[in-house]
């Protein structure tokens, strides 16, 4: 059985998660490039020791868990930071991909990440599904979560969203309830999954 590889990509707030849980509910497995991402901070000493050095010693408690929002804080403050962690991560996170595409038993493995085109890995996936949203509803989907500065930040940190859109294979725009989004990416299983996995 031949695998098909999916990239789900696009900034913060457009409802990426949603997208993936509607194709998990069409019977994707989907990969959460967050958890990939939460797991080498966990499990890497390397990585570890990297962040407390440059980042500092604070952000981690005496218990040893890391205060990912603080590192977040630090790192889009700063465009260096944010280049230097993405290089930093990257490595354990494509790893932890590859090895999740290989031992997926379903026909279809969506990797549900907001830089796919930033890592420049867009190339080893068979479709790369775009989905952004209007400003106004980023900014409401993330309210409590993100402030409109923190939103701005790591938008500024991402490949502009045009860009992404026009080396796609399909564009969502989430912009309206959850029914038209769930008819939406039923059309894309329709046209460009199916065909492709017949």
């Amino acid at each position: 059985m031949k695998k098909l590889s999916v990239a789900l990509t696009g900034g913060i707030g457009v409802g990426k998660s949603t997208v993936g849980e509607m194709l998990a509910g069409l019977g994707a497995d989907v990969v959460s490039g967050d958890e990939l991402g939460r797991e080498v901070l966990e499990q890497d000493s390397i990585v570890q020791q990297e962040l407390i050095r440059v980042l500092g010693p604070d952000i981690q408690d005496e218990a040893g868990t890391f205060n990912r929002a603080l590192i977040a804080r630090r790192v889009f403050a700063e465009s260096s930071l944010t280049t230097w962690l993405r290089a930093l991560t990257f490595p354990g996170i494509h790893k932890r991909w590859r090895a999740r595409l290989d031992s997926s038993p379903r026909q279809v493995v969506v990797f549900d990440a907001a830089l796919i085109f930033e890592w420049e890995i867009e190339i080893e996936f068979d479709l790369i599904l775009v989905v952004s949203a209007p400003y106004s509803e980023l900014t409401r989907r993330s309210q409590g979560r993100f402030t409109e500065e923190d939103i701005a930040r790591r938008s500024t940190a991402q490949l502009n969203v045009e860009k992404k859109i026009q080396n796609a294979n399909f564009h969502i725009v989430n912009d309206q309830d959850k029914l038209s989004l769930s008819l939406k990416v039923q059309t894309f299983w329709n046209t460009q999954i199916l065909p492709r996995i017949a």
